[in-house]
């Protein structure tokens, strides 16, 4: 790891100099004057943290006390991010990659202004370093109120990298189902209430694509529902709290949310030949779900090369090397452009933005990283020529699509339901809060952790006035997107409102 002042990496040298023979790719000269920007991630799972070398000797330790603990630590530099430039001007970029020591779990967990007041710390730290645009990763996007706070109190511009994650999950659904010789007939978005989500569904539908709404809150679903019907007089949008009814009718899923330890989508409904783009960091679905279907492709979205495609990110984020997040190239984008601004930030999207940076991000050269599934192995036409020539079989065979079901099944029942790399847990804590349904009386058991976030979150939550104009503005609408904990599994009650 690299200390604060910022030392280069014998790595990062090298591909300083590597840079330099890269000239013949632009159609201009590389200019002299670099712009600098400075992204921030978090480990995702117990597994980044134990990789850390300052904390290789943690594994000894109990996890629950090896995540409190170390989310304390103050931000630090990880590597120099160097050899980007833009395709169309030759503008030369760099940036410098930082981390909080802080898991989704601690962070969704504890109070938002002990994430805000750490990455506020990191951002003066890379204005001292000559930083002009401060990128969020993951959950520091979407802690509290995705970014606000944070750029209120930061001295250089932020942005939570949604508006180019939105871009490339549509991009991603487009050129999937090319592979797969097929064409979008309609689309489901789990996560729909959440910003990413929203955006997604309110551009498909603008589109023309028939959209399902999936999310755990009618009200807000509704609310949803009509904005888009506002936007586009013309669309087809239903909406349900569940996807499984609609799973078999959409060729294309989006999963965007913020659940865990439970599962997201159940594979035995998909449609043969259908794509599912995971774009939650981590993953909404393991790859012991995503295997037992091989007639449907399940990609982790929101991967981009920078260009010209050998950019040394100097750190091992989790990704191929030269690949980078969606939120970090949208970062690295708007310095190629000359924007220091706060261009994502909240949980209400202006989809004139969207357009604005999708047409930034074809003229710099960015494009999307190959497909991975996701176990994080790169998925080769062959794959995708399988899955399209079982699909077709299955289509033309019912009955070997109706047995194939009735597999998938089985073998979910066997699989214990997770989603963020973290298992449902099958005892109750003493601390689980036990409750009757207001509505139909049954048993209703409220994991502690919900309970607790719920609890904690609600301090952070946006006026009721934003809420009924924005819905999915609250911090709870990104930690509860997809999750059934706090409603009745029976009549889908909420427990806290009814």
């Amino acid at each position: 790891m690299l200390s604060n002042d910022t030392t280069i990496t014998t790595s990062t040298k090298d591909a300083e100099q590597q840079h330099g023979n890269q000239d013949s790719h632009v159609e201009r000269p590389l200019s002299e004057k670099v712009h600098k920007f400075a992204f921030i991630v978090h480990p995702l799972t117990m597994a980044f943290l134990h990789k850390h070398p300052l904390l290789k000797g943690t594994k000894i330790l109990p996890d629950s006390f090896v995540e409190r603990s170390v989310s304390r630590l103050p931000p630090r530099v990880l590597s120099k991010i160097v050899g980007g430039y833009s395709a169309k001007t030759g503008q030369r970029v760099e940036g410098l990659l930082m981390t909080m020591f802080s898991t989704p779990r601690v962070m969704v967990g504890s109070k938002p202004e002990k994430s805000y007041k750490k990455i506020v710390q990191a951002t003066k730290i890379a204005e001292k370093w000559g930083a002009k645009v401060f990128g969020l990763g993951a959950f520091t996007s979407v802690v509290g109120d995705a970014g606000v706070t944070v750029a209120q109190q930061s001295p250089i511009p932020v942005t939570t990298g949604n508006t180019l994650t939105v871009v490339t999950a549509l991009e991603t659904v487009e050129k999937a189902l090319e592979k797969l010789g097929r064409r979008l007939t309609k689309a489901m978005v789990i996560g729909a209430t959440g910003s990413i989500g929203s955006a997604c569904a309110r551009m498909m539908a603008q589109e023309g694509i028939p959209v399902v709404l999936v999310a755990p809150k009618l009200e807000k679903l509704k609310s949803l529902k009509d904005i888009i019907e506002k936007e586009s007089p013309t669309a087809q949008v239903e909406f349900d709290t569940s996807p499984d009814t609609h799973a078999p009718y959409c060729n294309a899923i989006i999963t965007t949310t913020s659940a865990f330890g439970q599962r997201i989508l159940d594979m035995s409904t998909l449609k043969p030949g259908s794509v599912v783009i995971d774009v939650a960091r981590p993953s909404d679905i393991s790859d012991e779900e995503a295997s037992l279907r091989k007639d449907v492709v399940v990609i982790e979205s929101g991967e981009v090369l920078l260009p010209p495609g050998n950019v040394d990110i100097g750190y091992n984020i989790g990704l191929p090397r030269h690949v980078a997040y969606a939120c970090l190239a949208e970062t690295a984008l708007l310095a190629m452009d000359g924007r220091f601004e706060s261009f994502s930030l909240g949980r209400s999207f202006d989809l004139t933005k969207i357009r604005t940076l999708r047409q930034l991000y074809r003229d710099h050269g960015l494009q999307l990283a190959p497909f991975r599934s996701t176990s994080g192995r790169v998925l080769s036409d062959g794959d995708f020529e399988a899955a399209a020539e079982l699909a077709a079989q299955l289509e033309r065979d019912c009955d070997r699509l109706g047995q194939l079901r009735m597999r998938t099944k089985q073998s979910l029942s066997r699989i214990v339901p997770s989603s963020k790399g973290i298992q449902k847990t099958s005892k109750s804590s003493k601390l689980d809060i036990q409750t009757n349904c207001p509505c139909c009386k049954k048993r209703v058991v409220i994991p502690f952790v919900h309970e607790f976030s719920r609890r904690r979150n609600k301090r952070a939550l946006v006026s009721p006035e934003d809420e009924e104009t924005h819905p999915g503005s609250d911090v709870a609408s990104q930690t509860d997107i997809g999750s059934n904990q706090g409603y009745c599994k029976d009549c889908a009650a909420d427990i806290f409102h009814v």
